[in-house]
């Protein structure tokens, strides 16, 4: 059995004293949260913040008004601040470029995006098809030159990672962005096969396909 005095136990009264109020202070997680537009939609890190949102999952947070999705970009791969709202091609450009950004959700579930072409764009005579593997495109008149269309659409194949990147393609839907990223790859197998990617976008008809080890898959 263990006796303690009042002096001691005094001391061991103040020492759980101290050890809890440093454990309720260091609960409280500082972060900065940039947002780039003051619009209703994206009103959400001030709602957290005013109705106590944030504190109740121990955080501490500064919500800070940054216009411009550029700007705000720079300012996360900067560290200013740790998360932002901000538009998504701004944070694809900078994936695309080596930056360590992640994508963690949308402030909606449709795009906001709009396709806006003259009524007589000839777009409209564009077509698409799938036939197998083989992938085509036919167009009556040129909306744009047609070394633009040969150099910015692709048949690729896909081969997959693991199964979270296979669920994410599973996922995807017509109006959807995706950005991939992977290696361009060559497949043989031991009866002979092979099957080799192609390592330009200048290339057409056979042998023009991609073939690419899909390594990470970004879906909005």
């Amino acid at each position: 059995m263990i006796r303690l005095g009042m002096k001691n136990l005094f001391a061991v009264a103040v020492v759980c004293l101290l050890f809890a109020f440093m454990e309720e202070t260091s609960a409280a997680e500082k972060i900065r949260v940039g947002v780039v537009s003051p619009a209703p939609g994206l009103s959400a890190p001030w709602i957290a913040k005013e109705t106590g949102g944030f504190a109740k999952h121990g955080l501490d947070a500064d919500v800070i008004l940054l216009t411009g999705s550029p700007r705000l970009a720079q300012s996360l791969i900067a560290g200013d601040v740790h998360h932002a709202l901000v538009g998504a091609a701004a944070v694809m450009r900078a994936r695309m470029r080596g930056a360590e950004v992640v994508i963690l959700g949308a402030a909606a579930n449709v795009s906001s995006q709009k396709l806006v072409v003259n009524p007589k764009s000839g777009i409209r005579h564009f077509s698409i098809s799938q036939n197998g593997r083989a992938y085509s495109w036919h167009t009556n008149t040129f909306p744009v030159p047609r070394e633009l269309i040969e150099t910015h659409s692709a048949n690729m194949h896909m081969i997959l990672a693991d199964t979270e990147i296979e669920s994410q393609l599973k996922s995807i839907r017509p109006g959807n962005m995706v950005h991939l990223k992977g290696l361009l790859v060559e497949v043989t197998s031991k009866e002979g096969f092979r099957w080799k990617s192609s390592l330009t976008r200048a290339d057409t008809g056979g042998g023009a396909c991609e073939l690419i080890l899909v390594e990470s898959l970004y879906v909005w």
